[in-house]
């Protein structure tokens, strides 16, 4: 039976919120596409990674209900953990769409990654912090990828933000890292984005087309779960 380890990332600097994600290692590749989907709709987090192969760091992401090419929680998730067991730094992971590059700074672990690989999200600025606190959940069901945010402090980058997909099965998530990329990259500068509940997230534009994401990894729990 797959053993899962669940990490919490985008932890703030107490160790508290964080978004669950769930790792298994499958290097003989035994997981069918439908079984690990399966396993990460059993969870109930919003991604699981599946290591195909611990020496070249090759991973796969899934949702519950598809695969997909990235996810910034999950990859930085994957990265961590292959650390873990390599005892050695990282520097970069293999995805179904090409490289992405990990490094270590400021205290913080970063993934790295062609925005094209990432979900088409869609961002909307709210006028205050208030109103977005108040909004219930998302405001349609068709909605697939929304990330609704708003300025605590514009000047040193600093953003409120939550996301809603319920489209993918996922009426909140409590931290977006793709989306957070792409924030970053379309205001052109380096934020600091509370998310959820209380989960924090850096991001910023790198090379044109890319941009990163960075937050703190803490070890949750590892699990026997069956599909």
């Amino acid at each position: 039976m797959p053993k899962m380890t669940t990490l919490r990332v985008f932890v703030n600097a107490a160790g508290e919120f964080g978004n669950p994600v769930g790792v298994f290692i499958d290097e003989p590749q035994s997981l069918s596409t439908e079984e690990r989907v399966a396993l990460t709709a059993k969870t109930g987090y919003s991604e699981c990674i599946f290591i195909e192969n611990i020496a070249d760091c090759r991973i796969r992401t899934y949702t519950g209900q598809q695969e997909i090419s990235f996810a910034g929680h999950a990859a930085l998730g994957a990265a961590y953990h292959l650390a873990e067991i390599k005892h050695s730094k990282v520097d970069q992971l293999k995805g179904p769409d090409g490289v992405i590059a990990v490094n270590e700074s400021d205290g913080l672990l970063w993934v790295g990654a062609e925005l094209r690989t990432t979900p088409p999200w869609w961002h909307e600025r709210l006028p205050d912090v208030e109103t977005l606190e108040c909004l219930e959940g998302p405001q349609s069901a068709s909605q697939v990828h929304t990330q609704l945010w708003a300025w605590m402090n514009e000047a040193d980058g600093i953003v409120r933000s939550r996301t809603f997909a319920p489209g993918w099965g996922i009426p909140e998530d409590e931290a977006n890292g793709s989306g957070c990329m792409r924030l970053a990259a379309a205001l052109g500068r380096q934020l600091e984005i509370v998310h959820g509940r209380g989960s924090v997230i850096f991001a910023r534009p790198s090379s044109p087309g890319e941009a990163e994401v960075g937050g703190r990894v803490i070890r949750d729990s590892e699990d026997i779960i069956t599909a």
